[in-house]
């Protein structure tokens, strides 16, 4: 079911605009979650984060497979991976540790702030490409 929403989603967003949403709206969520009142609120936005996680990858796993030629496909794959599942352990760290010296509120806090700046890094190179300024 999902898979069918995003699907139609993207094509009507376009792929630029779809990793805009996603980077926005995991940020905001994130601090939503810091702020969650309730077990009821924060469930719901772990769902929109998750919706909106799965946008991310279906859109940069399908950029991907279309711009990296062949032949690079299964390095530029395993570094992906090895940057997103081998920084995990440093983020679960990270996240006990502010956990554990200010409550567990702030880890949430602080992951939007990152998942913000990280949007922050991104307008320069999406932003323009969605003008079509420059070559996705």
């Amino acid at each position: 079911m999902g898979g069918v929403v995003i699907t139609r989603l993207v094509a009507w967003l376009g792929d630029l605009r779809a990793l805009l949403v996603s980077l926005a709206v995991n940020a905001a969520v994130f601090v939503g979650m810091g702020f969650s009142p309730n077990v009821v609120v924060l469930g719901g936005l772990f769902a929109v984060s998750s919706f909106v996680t799965t946008i991310w990858n279906v859109v940069t796993v399908g950029v991907r497979h279309q711009e990296v030629p062949s032949a690079l496909l299964g390095r530029v794959n395993s570094v992906y991976r090895l940057l997103g599942w081998g920084l995990m352990p440093l983020g679960a760290l990270t996240g006990g540790l502010l956990a554990h010296r200010f409550g567990l509120r702030v880890p949430y806090l602080v992951a939007g702030v990152v998942r913000g700046l990280a949007l922050l890094a991104a307008l320069p190179v999406l932003v323009p490409a969605m003008r079509g300024t420059t070559p996705r």
